[in-house]
């Protein structure tokens, strides 16, 4: 409302009158209880807090409905700098109603001359140190946020930090792969050598590795165009509340707030409370987009051995650089092209080098800031003593936990080296522990260049802001979600054979709005996965995957507080993995004949066929001839176990059904085939292999489904495919290198 001229009465000063009591003490009537009770309420919250400034001194505030920052923030804030907070509305006392939105019940019962102010006319007056006009900050009806995401999905994503670091890291890889089909012979750059080549006296002989990692990314990005906070503490995030009350994340923050322990992921009203002179900058989406590519570019005119890791991260194999210019330093190389990334992108960054990526990385962190650091093979034994386990790719908080409750306070790597390798992977299971002993001892996965075929899925996920009402709302926002994947899948050339929804439904009991505006809150999830006949990158056609996931999910719409989208089982363009035959219409993946079997006519045949692998099945020796195998009908599990039972364990390297494609006509109308199952059986022990347990359960449960649909499948098919099951289960228990399979792989008990 428009400010009275009336004073709200000073906190620590109430007589009997202001308390609503009569000359002998008693209330006078039901407007004299109320009286005392807000002079009461008046006297705790401003008995509470200690007045900083007098900004505020003579003006009031009521809140009525949603604020950000919450309500009770805003009294502190509003307290602490001379004000008075009002529990109760008073027209003609109150000079301020605050809300960031207002329930249409609300604005109905609004006075003409009333106003409702946005809660940042609060946080900007005390930001500028001046008691603000408030025209400016009027909320109007259709100006008010709501919880549902406003601007679509799109401009969700384009605000989001851990959207840009994921997508962009996937965009950079892209970008290389691109650059190295299109790669000319020459690198221009290489002429900033000069006189460093030194000819027949080069004399490097072993592998160099280099890691380049930008100094405080968001940071150095930021101070471009703020030159005047370069050598104070300074830290990127969504908040700009200058007061230090945010509840935003830091993203980055410079080397000098480092210095008191202001570190990335503190919320910004901690940060403030160790640092007070703070400055917050906000996020610059466009330049970092446009500063990473610039940096790969750089580094693409010298060598194209790029192993991409994210926007500001990346390794380089010098190797073959160095051979080629003839120069036996790597520090000297890497140093010129850390000048050029200084002078062209007005960011510093650090190098460290070592005979591989492991070393590599751990001698960034002895180069930082702004540095390089190398370790030769030589120094490798003496350089991983000092470092700590906590340094280690891959060992985090949760994992230091399990060391000190299983060995005690060791910190070091020298300390670890003493832990033998059953002991680890008895703690962290086989592949993990079998990591860490091998990291402690500078061991580390072979450089590979980036690759298409590195990603396994492609998600789209909006888990902030949704709020929907309709199944038509659903549509829509799925639309939006489906349009965004699509792009995403033709941006990385791949298309999709399965499609999967996962729905965040608020869990039953929790508030209807959670504490953090807009967020989801406390939710469960329930997701549902279909596997197409065919990969696609269609958006019509994955909406249409995507409605229908919904309706066989049934969630209350207005329970709705997350909608993902995920594409996998990719096939990509550029990858190197050997282009997929033409199938006959007949011919199809176990996944596509379930789908059709459960459409098609009960008397139809379908041919079964196994996409070709991405390894050759015997390529160091011939193709084993198809085995002539006498078709017998199998009509109980006994029989079953009497001709596979005995059989050996099918290797990755060789079919035992003879079949090299797995082709196999699978009728379920009759009795079970012998050679029908010997296929099955290899496929499924490929997948075993190859530990693929997510596609495994698919396959296995689909194949479940479709004998239990098709009303003339035979009880012996069913009694065959669960004895496939516990052999392979006992078989995967047996095999060197395996894990029992999940529980989840037996979908039905018999």
């Amino acid at each position: 409302m428009i400010p009275s001229t009336s004073r709200a009465p000073v906190p620590s000063e109430f007589d009997a009158s202001e308390l609503g009591l009569d000359e002998n003490g008693q209330y006078k009537g039901w407007g004299g209880y109320m009286q005392a009770k807000v002079a009461k309420l008046k006297q705790q919250v401003h008995g509470q807090v200690v007045v900083k400034s007098q900004l505020f001194r003579g003006l009031s505030i009521y809140v009525n409905g949603y604020t950000d920052p919450p309500a009770f923030e805003l009294r502190k804030i509003f307290v602490e700098n001379g004000g008075s907070y009002h529990h109760y509305y008073s027209y003609g006392h109150t000079s301020y109603t605050i809300a960031s939105s207002l329930a249409l019940s609300k604005w109905n019962s609004l006075r003409k001359d009333e106003h409702i102010i946005k809660p940042t006319w609060i946080t900007d007056s005390i930001l500028y140190n001046r008691v603000l006009p408030v025209e400016a900050y009027i909320l109007t009806p259709t100006e008010g946020p709501s919880a549902q995401l406003r601007g679509g999905v799109d401009e969700f994503y384009q605000r989001s930090r851990l959207h840009l670091i994921s997508t962009l890291a996937q965009d950079l890889k892209t970008f290389v792969a691109e650059l190295r089909c299109n790669a000319e012979p020459e690198f221009s750059s290489r002429t900033k050598f000069g006189g460093l080549s030194e000819g027949n006296q080069f004399n490097l002989t072993e592998k160099v590795i280099c890691h380049i990692d930008m100094d405080c990314f968001f940071v150095s990005v930021a101070l471009r165009s703020h030159p005047e906070l370069r050598g104070k503490p300074v830290a990127i995030t969504h908040s700009r509340d200058a007061n230090g009350k945010g509840y935003a994340e830091i993203a980055s923050c410079s080397y000098e707030a480092r210095k008191f322990k202001v570190h990335a992921s503190m919320w910004v009203n901690e940060a403030v409370k160790l640092c007070p002179d703070l400055k917050c900058l906000p996020y610059e989406f466009d330049s970092y987009r446009d500063t990473s590519k610039l940096l790969y570019s750089i580094i693409s005119r010298y060598t194209l051995d790029i192993r991409a890791v994210s926007c500001d991260e990346m390794y380089i194999d010098l190797t073959s650089l160095c051979k080629e210019t003839r120069i036996s330093d790597p520090l000297k190389v890497i140093k010129v092209i850390r000048d050029e990334i200084e002078e062209t992108t007005g960011c510093t960054a650090s190098a460290g080098l070592g005979p591989n990526m492991l070393i590599a990385r751990l001698a960034t962190k002895k180069a930082k800031p702004n540095g390089q650091f190398y370790v030769n093979e030589a120094e490798i034994k003496n350089f991983m003593k000092t470092v700590r386990i906590s340094d280690l790719p891959g060992v985090g908080y949760s994992a230091m936990e399990k060391f000190q409750n299983e060995f005690g306070e060791i910190k070091t790597c020298k300390e670890l080296k003493n832990i033998a390798l059953p002991r680890l992977q008895d703690v962290f299971g086989e592949k993990v522990g079998k990591k860490i002993y091998d990291s402690c001892r500078g061991i580390s996965e072979p450089f590979q260049l980036t690759e298409f075929t590195n990603r396994k899925s492609i998600s789209c996920d909006v888990n902030f802001g949704v709020r929907l009402k309709t199944e038509q709302d659903l549509r829509a926002f799925l639309t939006d979600v489906s349009k965004n994947l699509s792009v995403r899948l033709k941006n990385a050339y791949a298309k999709a054979r399965t499609i999967g929804l996962r729905l965040l439904i608020r869990s039953p009991g929790a508030p209807i709005e959670p504490v953090k505006y807009g967020a989801h809150g406390q939710c469960e999830a329930a997701s549902k996965a279909f596997t197409l006949a065919e990969a696609t990158d269609d958006q019509q056609i994955i909406l249409n995957t995507a409605m229908g996931l919904a309706k066989k999910l049934k969630p209350v719409i207005s329970d709705i507080r997350g909608v993902g989208l995920q594409a996998s089982k990719l096939d990509f363009a550029l990858s190197k993995r050997p282009e997929t035959p033409e199938r006959n219409p007949s011919q199809m993946s176990l996944n596509g004949f379930v789908m059709k079997k459960r459409l098609a006519d009960p008397d139809e045949v379908i041919v079964l066929t196994e996409e070709p692998s991405q390894e050759p099945v015997a390529p160091k020796r011939p193709r084993p001839k198809p085995k002539k195998v006498p078709k017998k009908k199998i009509k109980t599990l006994k029989e079953l176990k009497e001709y596979i039972g005995k059989l050996p364990t099918p290797d990755v390297l060789f079919c035992v059904c003879g079949c090299h494609e797995h082709e196999v006509t699978l009728d379920l109308n009759g009795e079970p085939d012998f050679q029908q199952l010997l296929t099955l059986r290899c496929k499924f022990y490929r997948l075993v292999r190859s530990e693929q347990w997510a596609e495994l359960r698919e396959d296995y449960k689909d194949l479940f489904l479709a004998i239990y649909d098709a009303e003339e499948t035979p009880i012996s098919w069913l009694e065959c495919v669960v004895g496939l099951r516990d052999e392979i289960n006992r078989n995967a228990l047996k095999r060197s290198k395996l894990i029992p399979l999940p529980e989840e792989f037996s979908p039905i008990r018999i």
